[in-house]
């Protein structure tokens, strides 16, 4: 039950230059059949695919002639054409014309054998214009370019092209387009016109007289009419509140707006606004440029309607509601882990601190860890929030700095043994506290976590005989990638201490309960070998040795 096209099919098809136009089916030295793919693909006619037979042989030939069709056809490509076939034939392959397409005239790029030439095709006489072997036809589109169009746009009700018919006016396209908004200014308007085909003047009129019929004036192709609003000819006006306000904002300037009205549309008044004394800055123009503006305090006694006594604002004003005189937020604190009651506390004094809070929460437990005391800290005030975002700056200019997001939250280590001393309380190391400070004492810690580049990670039982080697040691000793020279002790309260050198002598932190032992991996070599700085520390470091041998030696 196979065909020519099934053979063709599992053998791949033609290659690139062989015919789609004439298979050959040779059956007993006879040729049986020639297949035409086009004919099939175009009309479906399948009369000359035939069925195959025991020792059938296809003959697939190399193509005669070739042409290009490019431009604006609906299936633009490379197609095979028989000796006998015209251009007529060629446009039912391709598909015919898009809508585009400029039919008036076709070009063909042709080779005369010693060079090429261009030949037009009279579509009017496609049917007898013969094709070649390597024509390129090219179809091209209709110019992007309208012959009877205005437009008019802005300040009108329909804005748009419009059919520009013989003696069609201005007061016919503003009749079209349904008049002017109610923002339209009327005083003038503008037309753009192409002058000798590239050039474009203005030319302007006054909308009113059109509407009045003072004026009209006849359009030309492609004029286009723009009416201008009232709001885009000055400057936007509005007014802004700030201050003890639920939702402050930027609101349009309408006229007879008033404060009251502002303070409503914001949403109202925040608890310990102090209406009173709401400032209203209002900007003034003073010949001797001195003076930006004046400040009128408006005390305001409800937000009702009050006739004839309320205060009326002007474009552009500045409304601050304040806060009453020495109002703050509450303060509030929280104290976890060994206390007798911990929990949210508020502070009811600025300058209240740690050892305060410690005495609210009725003292330490028996168990509590002093040493591992952690006061747990997020930004808050302004100025922390200003410092916070220049580091994130100075980091963007420098890629070295690394800073972390402004909510970052910090553990501040205490040294609460000697806040809890008599001449503790009130010291340097008793800290202020601030809004959303929380206070943690730990159990005690009985055990000692190394971390990082050791044989075998462990939690040991602490040993206060015991020095940082010997816990190292006691989680197997270092990896081979170990970068033995900067070992870090994290304590309890969140303190990190580095080992530090001299010489050829390494001095390592004290280990004290709950610590955490971190050991850091090598940096990986770039291969572009030692740094400025790895060169200048091995020279001083080699110039103090010679210093002091020389030294002991005399």
């Amino acid at each position: 039950m196979s065909t020519i096209l099934n053979a063709l099919y599992a053998s791949g098809g033609p290659s690139e230059n062989g015919t789609f136009r004439n298979i050959i089916l040779v059956r007993d030295g006879d040729i049986i059949s020639h297949f035409d793919i086009y004919k099939f693909l175009i009309s479906g006619d399948s009369d000359d695919n035939m069925y195959l037979e025991d020792q059938d042989v296809i003959i697939v030939n190399p193509y005669k002639e070739r042409v290009v069709v490019k431009g604006a056809a609906k299936r633009p490509g490379i197609y095979e054409l028989k000796s006998d076939e015209t251009f007529l034939d060629l446009s039912k392959y391709f598909g015919g014309f898009t809508s585009n397409a400029y039919k008036d005239r076709l070009t063909i790029e042709r080779n005369t054998g010693t060079q090429r030439e261009v030949k037009e095709i009279d579509l009017t006489k496609s049917n007898l214009v013969a094709l070649q072997d390597g024509d390129k036809i090219s179809i091209g589109e209709i110019i992007d370019r309208y012959q009877n169009r205005v437009t008019i746009s802005g300040a009108v009700y329909r804005s748009g092209h419009y059919e520009l018919k013989e003696g069609t006016k201005l007061s016919d396209i503003f009749a079209k387009s349904l008049g002017v908004t109610d923002d339209a200014f009327l005083g003038r308007a503008i037309i753009n016109r192409k002058v000798d085909g590239y050039q474009t003047k203005v030319v302007a009129f006054s909308v009113a007289d059109v509407l009045s019929d003072k004026y009209d004036l006849e359009l030309l192709r492609e004029d286009e009419i723009y009416v201008f609003s009232k709001s885009e000819l000055y400057d936007r006006q509005n007014i802004m509140i700030s201050g003890a306000i639920n939702d402050p904002k930027t609101i349009s300037y309408t006229q007879g707006l008033t404060i009251k009205d502002v303070i409503l549309i914001s949403g109202g008044v925040k608890f310990g606004a102090d209406l009173s004394s709401v400032i209203v800055s209002r900007q003034i123009v003073d010949d001797e440029f001195s003076t930006l503006s004046e400040q009128i305090e408006v005390p305001i006694d409800n937000l009702q309607v009050d006739e004839g006594s309320e205060f009326v604002l002007e474009p552009n004003d500045r409304i601050t509601v304040p806060y009453l005189k020495g109002f703050e937020k509450l303060k509030g604190v929280k104290i976890s882990g060994q206390v007798a009651f911990p929990g949210d506390y508020t502070i009811t004094d600025k300058n209240q601190r740690v050892s305060d809070l410690l005495e609210m929460s009725g003292g330490l437990s028996p168990y509590a860890y002093t040493e591992g005391a952690t006061l747990i800290r997020k930004l808050s005030s302004e100025e922390d929030q200003v410092q916070k975002d220049l580091l994130i700056d100075i980091a963007k200019r420098d890629s070295v700095v690394q800073v972390g997001n402004r909510d970052q939250v910090f553990r501040i280590g205490l040294q609460l043994d000697k806040i809890l001393k008599d001449s503790g309380k009130g010291s340097k190391f008793d800290i202020i506290l601030e809004t959303g400070d929380e206070l943690n004492i730990p159990s005690l810690k009985q055990t000692v976590e190394v971390q990082g580049e050791v044989l075998a990670p462990a939690l040991i039982s602490f040993d206060n005989s015991k020095s940082l080697k010997d816990y190292i040691n006691g989680s197997g000793g270092f990896t081979s990638t170990a970068k033995k020279n900067k070992v870090y002790v994290i304590y309890p309260n969140g303190e990190v201490k580095a080992t530090k050198h001299f010489l050829f002598f390494r001095n390592y932190p004290k280990i004290a309960p709950g610590s955490v032992i971190l050991i850091p991996p090598k940096p990986i070599s770039t291969g572009k070998g030692i740094s400025v700085q790895e060169v200048i520390g091995i020279t001083t470091g080699l110039g103090t040795i010679g210093l002091l041998i020389d030294r002991f030696s005399n």
